[in-house]
């Protein structure tokens, strides 16, 4: 559940929500980056209470003294790894945040066999591993093989659905909710990412930027 400025809002939503639930189901928290520690802090609290299995980028990932003081108090796990570029960032981030998710992306993070290293670091320091994707059959089949490729990775992050745009690119590949099945879905396995990409549809979207 991603959570905007109204927060004390999207408390009560969870707070009304949580009892229709089974007690299996997990929740997840986003926090956008949008809030200060204090506000982090008193939501984590909240979100403790409601059994959430952990809280995403409460304050901004370049405010590392922040995210170690939330981290090092707050009685559910932090998660952050969207916007960490490199192994070495990951493993600064570990050691000196008290990070308990850590959350890579091929697609940002620099490709696949950065983010494998990433999630093979964390793992080995005790973390959980969990994929991060944006919503492109590209950056899914990627995201995929990797948590295929990680011991002990059980979830993934996955769009609701696709946007039209970004799955033209990839029209074959099936991704979508209807491509899950008890959970799960299919990991790629031809060649490459898996997947066939329509180049002439990147064409459109090409761009040449020049400096004046």
């Amino acid at each position: 559940m991603r959570i905007g400025p109204a927060w004390r809002d999207a408390m009560r939503i969870l707070r009304d929500l949580r009892p229709l639930l089974p007690v299996e189901t997990d929740i997840m928290v986003d926090g956008s980056e949008l809030f200060s520690v204090g506000e982090a802090m008193e939501m984590a609290l909240v979100l403790a209470d409601l059994r959430v299995s952990w809280f995403e980028e409460p304050v901004p990932s370049t405010q590392h003294a922040a995210i170690s003081r939330i981290a090092g108090a707050s009685p559910v796990p932090i998660a952050y790894g969207e916007h960490l570029f490199s192994t070495a960032q990951a493993l600064d981030a570990l050691q000196s945040s008290a990070i308990s998710v850590i959350q890579p992306d091929a697609s940002i993070c620099g490709g696949l066999t950065e983010a494998h290293r990433m999630g093979t670091a964390a793992a080995s320091r005790g973390a959980r591993v969990v994929m991060h994707l944006h919503g492109s059959p590209v950056t899914i089949a990627a995201n995929a093989l990797v948590a295929g490729g990680l011991p002990g990775v059980d979830l993934i992050e996955y769009p609701f659905h696709l946007s039209p745009m970004l799955e033209r690119v990839a029209p074959a590949a099936g991704f979508g909710i209807a491509s899950i099945e008890d959970g799960r879905i299919a990991i790629p396995d031809s060649p490459g990412l898996g997947i066939d990409v329509d180049e002439e549809v990147l064409m459109e979207g090409h761009r040449t930027y020049v400096d004046a």
